[in-house]
């Protein structure tokens, strides 16, 4: 390939909207997409050249490009990598190759068949249907760009959507295998009645009883009502308004991951609320 070639196959890049960019430094370059399923037309908008070291023709000119579609999953390269291309170079057989087909772009696997003849052929045996190989005829206007030589994956994130189904499926699970008799329930509030010295103390109770699935999360009238039909007597019988005051920062969380520095209480205060929690949570699980 000399300058004059690889010059225009970055203009027809360029015309294409994937705007190459040669990989002259250590920094991979996001670029625009180029189709890893059907080929599709990508843009018209002519980027701006630059001007191309003549050393580097002698070498292996290379640059990033961004894949869309999943013709390719079963040699993973998938929709949203980063591959590199390696331009100076003929492809063999089994090799991974970036195609212009006129105006469109398309990546997919060289294939040389026992008959000489060329093929493009996608990796995605599940949707085989849908991706068709391309064979090479010379009936179409085709430029093998290069090769591919490296993938670049980005680091997946996962919805917190799926992230709350999975973990409450979890919270289901466990209350289903912790079975705690109700007459332990009206045992533990007792007992923990005599402990109780402030009516906002409860909220360690109701904080361990919801963690066990005892209770739903922010019935707050639901949980008073209970203490108060277990200790009609007591002096210090919670209040709603102030358990859902205490539900703020890591108290709004799992007693395990109250954390002080980020709690309602502190200092010794929140040392005893961590205490009764537990106390509370042994007397359930008959610890």
């Amino acid at each position: 390939m000399n300058e004059q070639e690889l010059k225009e196959m970055i203009e027809a890049m360029a015309r294409a909207g994937m705007n190459p960019q040669l990989c002259d430094t250590n920094i991979p370059l996001d670029v625009n997409p180029v189709a890893c399923g059907n080929p599709t037309e990508l843009g018209n908008d002519l980027r701006e050249t630059f001007s191309i070291p003549k050393g580097m023709l002698s070498m292996r000119p290379e640059m990033m490009l961004t894949v869309t579609g999943n013709s390719m999953v079963d040699v993973g390269i998938e929709d949203g990598d980063l591959v590199k291309m390696a331009a100076n170079v003929s492809p063999r057989s089994g090799d991974i190759v970036v195609v212009g087909i006129g105006s469109d772009f398309t990546v997919k696997s060289y294939y040389e068949d026992d008959d000489g003849t060329h093929w493009l052929v996608p990796q995605n045996e599940e949707l085989h249907e849908m991706y068709k190989p391309i064979m090479l005829d010379g009936g179409e206007d085709i430029m093998i760009c290069g090769i591919v030589t490296e993938v670049v994956k980005r680091m997946p994130r996962v919805s917190n959507r799926n992230m709350k189904t999975t973990v409450n499926r979890a919270r289901q699970e466990r209350s289903v295998t912790i079975e705690i008799p109700p007459l332990r329930v009206s045992q533990m509030i007792r007992e923990m009645g005599k402990m109780i010295v402030i009516g906002r103390q409860w909220y360690a109770v109701y904080r361990t009883m919801v963690d066990l699935s005892l209770i739903e999360r922010e019935d707050y009238d639901g949980f008073c009502a209970r203490i108060a039909e277990e200790l009609p007597q007591h002096q210090h019988l919670p209040n709603s308004v102030e358990m859902s005051r205490m539900a703020i920062g890591s108290f709004a969380k799992s007693v395990s991951l109250w954390v002080e520095s980020n709690a309602p209480v502190q200092g010794k205060r929140f040392k005893t609320y961590q205490e009764l929690a537990q106390k509370a949570k042994d007397i359930l699980l008959n610890n």
